[in-house]
């Protein structure tokens, strides 16, 4: 993992854990405020990856040799990345 995608995994990791803490204590306001780059974050990753789920596809570009395991590892991976982004919503947001 490079210094890039550790720098992002720790904000949205800060900005989730005090979004949720403050929206716990009653501070919506500032738990809207400080959990913004989780959502932006969490948004941005599963919305990506949905734009390009068919490039995974069985023969397609980035997965020439026709796995279904490659494939259904896409699936599973854009699922996991839209219910972080429904926990963020639901944690801090509602």
């Amino acid at each position: 993992m490079g210094r890039f995608q550790k720098l992002i995994i720790t904000v949205f990791s800060i900005s989730f854990v005090c979004g949720v803490t403050a929206s716990m204590l009653g501070y919506g306001v500032i738990a809207k405020g400080v959990g913004a780059p989780a959502l932006l974050l969490s948004g941005w990753a599963s919305f990506g990856h949905f734009i390009t789920l068919d490039d995974d596809m069985p023969g397609e570009w980035s997965n020439p040799e026709k796995s279904k395991k490659m494939w259904y590892g896409s699936i599973l991976e854009l699922f996991l990345k839209i219910a972080v982004f429904v926990a963020v919503i639901f944690f801090i947001y509602v």
